[in-house]
């Protein structure tokens, strides 16, 4: 539990950040951020798992590359879904790369498996 209250707070940190970076994305405030972070994770858990499994072929074909567009597609529909709103989907893949960066970093930095 303490783990996915501290993805959902990185998570906000992460979509602020892509919405401060990438011009098509807009997070107005920070509960916007928070909110869209709730969705983003609750997709992260449900949704991405599926689309990973169905999209498996191609994703070996391509050398791991389409999960980016696997990444940017669960952004769009947080989009969707949330008071985030991104213009285009051009934006959303590079929102998913910028949000996977600042998640990425974030993550050594607060979730250290010094337990």
């Amino acid at each position: 539990m303490r783990e996915l209250i501290a993805r959902i707070i990185i998570n906000t940190a992460a979509l602020y950040g892509a919405g401060y970076i990438i011009d098509g994305i807009d997070v107005k405030t920070w509960g916007v951020a928070f909110a869209g972070a709730i969705v983003f994770s609750l997709l992260n858990m449900t949704i991405k798992p599926i689309l990973k499994f169905i999209s498996f072929p191609i994703t070996c074909l391509t050398i791991g590359l389409f999960s980016l567009v696997i990444n940017g597609v669960v952004l769009y529909l947080t989009a969707a879904l949330s008071p985030i709103d991104i213009t285009h989907f051009g934006a959303a893949f590079l929102g998913a790369l910028v949000v996977g960066i600042i998640n990425w970093f974030l993550g050594i930095i607060f979730l250290s498996d010094n337990k």
